[in-house]
């Protein structure tokens, strides 16, 4: 089972990245880091989801702002075999998201 940093990314203005996804019969436990390193401020949304594309009820955070510089963390998430975390930004190239954590056998 892996621990430490289980994914990263750069995300494109206005577009759903899979950041994670949980092994099948697998359990982790994660942090989120979504940092805005541009001089503008940017819009983030965090789902947890089963598929590619979050429906209703899979969004745990919507419309955030973190300004320049900002950091939105959300701790201790727990996800399940197969759930993905998605990360959506309003600006291009200029949000990092770090999910880091532990995985162990559900």
């Amino acid at each position: 089972m892996a621990s430490g940093r289980l994914g990263v990314a750069r995300l494109a203005a206005d577009h759903n990245t899979v950041v994670y996804t949980v092994p099948p019969d697998t359990l982790a436990t994660v942090n989120i880091c979504v940092l805005n390193l541009g001089s503008s401020d940017a819009q983030v949304q965090v789902a947890i989801a089963t598929t590619d594309v979050p429906g209703a009820g899979d969004y745990i955070e919507a419309g955030v702002v973190p300004r320049n510089g900002g950091v939105l963390e959300r701790f201790g998430v727990m996800v399940g075999g197969g759930e993905r975390i998605i990360v959506r930004a309003s600006v291009d190239q200029m949000v990092d998201v770090r999910v880091h954590g532990i995985e162990e056998v559900a």
